[in-house]
């Protein structure tokens, strides 16, 4: 979601020989939004996973993403793409490094920094991935259908993860935080 925002303004922008679809202006506009509505719910994805569990929220996040990602190109009203990037926002904020901290936290003690940034560095490879392959998609196979397949990755990837392998804590698995 996060480093696909320039691949996305590009193909908002040009159509099929070149004619414009959006104005510039009006598609960053709805990025702001996406961003905006990604940080409203930051305090609302750390209480339900304080709550809840990440577990839930990264599984919501893959559909959320999922669902915006295939509406993006069809959209054909200004309204539509502030909807379809607001949806984007909303998976953001559970995808993002809060629930990504908060899944980590309640495994490591001593060695919380490194696995936070272990873990982001791993989130920054779908960025220096994702975006050439999402070109390379929009360029051979259209917009449409590279945000069915885009779609289609994350949630074969993201929900088994969140559904079967992510554990609350380590104690569920009968062990201790860094591995004790």
């Amino acid at each position: 979601g996060t480093f696909g925002m320039s691949v996305y303004v590009f193909a908002l922008t040009q159509a099929d020989g070149g004619a414009t679809r959006f104005a510039v202006g009006t598609v960053s506009t709805a990025v702001t939004t996406a961003y905006l509505v990604s940080a409203a719910l930051m305090s609302v994805v750390g209480s339900v996973s304080a709550r809840h569990g990440t577990r839930p929220v990264v599984g919501f996040g893959a559909f959320a993403l999922a669902l915006a990602v295939c509406l993006l190109p069809q959209c054909r009203t200004v309204w539509q793409l502030y909807g379809a990037f607001a949806m984007l926002g909303v998976a953001m904020s559970c995808l993002s490094t809060v629930a990504i901290g908060t899944t980590l936290a309640p495994w490591f003690d001593v060695y919380q920094g490194r696995a936070v940034s272990t873990a982001m560095l791993g989130a920054s490879l779908g960025g220096i991935l994702g975006t050439p392959l999402l070109m390379f998609g929009i360029r051979h196979i259209g917009f449409a259908h590279t945000a069915w397949v885009a779609a289609a990755v994350a949630l074969v990837v993201i929900v088994p993860l969140a559904a079967f392998v992510m554990k609350r804590r380590p104690q569920d698995l009968g062990l201790y935080p860094d591995g004790l």
